[in-house]
């Protein structure tokens, strides 16, 4: 049974994030989760509203544990479970991850998963892009 916000933070949910126009016709975008309804990140751009969604996320895990509610599980969770990796990487590397989660007041694990996560999410809507052309 989970009972850190830590977690918590490190399973699947599925990410959406959608673009909305604000009444002046700026552009923003909303980050959300499927399974943790009302949770939003609002952001100028994609990342900026996934990065929103994710400090959201933490402050909304430590209430929701705090007051003893439930916490929604991701969807097919048994398939989704952390995996733990053996990865080396170049010091110059590591000392930019390190630089990155001091910047950002989060642990090295969020860092990393963040920092690919975002990555990946830029790769695909790249793809995407490309395949609409």
């Amino acid at each position: 049974m989970m009972k850190a916000v830590d977690d918590y933070m490190d399973l699947n949910y599925k990410l959406s994030v959608i673009p909305k126009k604000d009444f002046d016709g700026t552009e923003y975008f909303v980050a959300m989760y499927e399974e943790l309804k009302g949770l939003e990140g609002v952001g100028d751009t994609k990342i900026e509203a996934i990065e929103d969604l994710d400090i959201a996320k933490e402050i909304w895990f430590q209430t929701m544990l705090e007051n003893e509610d439930e916490i929604p599980m991701p969807r097919n969770y048994e398939e989704q479970k952390p995996v733990k990796m053996t990865y080396r990487i170049p010091v110059s590397l590591n000392d930019e991850i390190e630089a990155y989660m001091k910047r950002e007041g989060i642990s090295k694990n969020q860092a990393i998963n963040l920092l690919v996560s975002k990555s990946l999410y830029e790769e695909h809507s790249l793809h995407e892009e490309q395949t609409i052309k």
